[in-house]
């Protein structure tokens, strides 16, 4: 049997399927996208609740600190339940497929994912601006989504 071509950017080691002449996904890239099926189901069970849960009143009554500027922005939050409801649903609907095209080894799927994840970092903060407590926030998802970009990024090599 001949040896295929070496691919760019591919580890040491990898795996070729001798049927297809392709890499086998690897176990890495396999749990990242199991992990970003879980991620993506509960955004988009987040974003049904909001339909479903637009009228719901938020009180301030009884925190202080960090927790009172919390259920504040919260609460302007849920003034643009039904939008950001939509908008999440549409998103992370988008964000599965992508990661679904990943885990089929299909590169357009990482650029679907990366595009939506990043502009999800920014839609509430498109309703609401950008409050003190939301920046908490924005560094914690931002960190969160920039970690599993890089990590499909280097997983790119056993995509086609």
């Amino acid at each position: 049997m001949e040896q295929p071509p070496p691919i760019p950017n591919a580890p040491q080691g990898y795996k070729i399927n001798p049927h297809t002449g392709k890499i086998v996904r690897p176990n890495f890239l396999h749990v990242l996208c199991i992990l970003s099926y879980i991620g993506g189901s509960l955004g988009l069970f987040g974003s049904l609740l909001n339909l479903l849960l637009h009228d719901m009143h938020i009180s301030t009554y009884g925190y202080r600190g960090f927790m009172r500027e919390y259920m504040k922005y919260s609460k302007e939050l849920m003034e643009y339940a039904i939008p950001l409801g939509v908008i999440g649903v549409i998103f992370y609907t988008i964000s599965i497929v992508g990661v679904n095209m990943m885990h089929k080894q299909k590169k357009m799927g990482f650029y679907l994912y990366t595009i939506v994840q990043i502009v999800l970092i920014f839609i509430p903060h498109v309703f609401v601006g950008f409050p003190g407590v939301s920046l908490v926030f924005l560094v914690w998802y931002g960190g969160w989504t920039t970690a599993f970009i890089l990590m499909y990024r280097k997983n790119l090599y056993a995509m086609y």
